[in-house]
């Protein structure tokens, strides 16, 4: 049996130090994607030592246990705001409505695409016909 001193890289026989590394490229990966998001991304090692006193009187050895986590903490996904309104359907069941022509509008707010088809990461209206091969 190999006895060395505790250091974070022998620690779980190298597992450790690989869990941090992998969080720290979480971390990197969610700042690449989302660079604009100015909240800061942390990487968390904890380490717990509890001591344990095993023996009998006269004969007393200290066996201290070691544990360790590894955390990420990112800012949360915070996706675009819609607006709903609540309207009783024909049956008298409350059903909550949103504007999907134009995602953030008001839900009771006409646009210059009400009855056309819109790409809603692009806003172009889409033609039908044209799409489906006929002219």
């Amino acid at each position: 049996m190999s006895m060395q001193p505790l250091v974070i890289e022998k620690l779980d026989g190298g597992r450790a130090l690989e869990r941090v590394n992998e969080a720290i490229g979480s971390i990197v990966r969610d700042v690449i994607k989302r660079p604009y998001v100015e909240t800061a991304r942390t990487v968390t090692l904890k380490i717990s030592i509890v001591p344990h006193v095993v023996g009998e009187q006269g004969f007393v050895n200290l066996a201290p246990e070691i544990e360790y986590e590894v955390g990420t903490k990112a800012p949360p996904y915070a996706g675009n705001r819609t607006v709903g309104a609540v309207k009783q359907d024909p049956l008298g069941k409350d059903q909550l409505l949103i504007n999907v022509d134009l995602p953030g509008a008001e839900p009771g707010q006409s646009t210059i695409f009400d009855g056309q088809k819109v790409d809603t990461n692009t806003g172009e209206v889409i033609d039908l016909k044209r799409k489906n091969g006929e002219e």
